[in-house]
């Protein structure tokens, strides 16, 4: 069918929008690449699950003022334990107060070092094209 217009083709036939599509061979990747990349998506996710799961087991300890204070906290920096010596709750309430702070905020870069370094190795490895 002849037509003309924004529609004709070059030969003056309906033109579909599968004429400006380039060919495969000359696209950055092809559908096995995209399989494989697909594959490798799909592992990275299980290494991701794995090294969640790792973190949500792990525990570490962090004391702080001399043994007084002992927070635990897991790979995501989730408090499961915070001790403190009866004796040092009858320092003032501003040391106290400054001490709890100081060891929660130690556990919780611990817990983001451990964090960042668990994931670090389930994506180690693994590279998306063009990034």
């Amino acid at each position: 069918m002849k037509v003309d217009g924004p529609r004709a083709g070059a030969s003056g036939d309906v033109r579909d929008d599968l004429d400006s599509v380039p060919p495969l061979e000359t696209l950055p990747f092809n559908m096995a690449g995209v399989g494989k990349l697909l594959k490798q998506a799909q592992k990275m996710q299980r290494g991701i699950a794995e090294a969640q799961q790792q973190l949500a087991a792990e525990r570490l300890e962090v004391s702080h003022g001399g043994g007084a204070i002992r927070v635990t906290v897991d790979g995501h920096g989730l408090v499961h334990g915070l001790t403190l010596d009866p004796e040092f709750l009858k320092e003032e309430k501003a040391v106290v107060e400054q001490a709890l702070v100081l060891a929660l905020q130690e556990a919780s870069a611990k817990a983001r070092a451990l964090h960042e370094a668990t994931m670090s190795k389930a994506t180690a490895g693994f590279s998306l094209p063009g990034m």
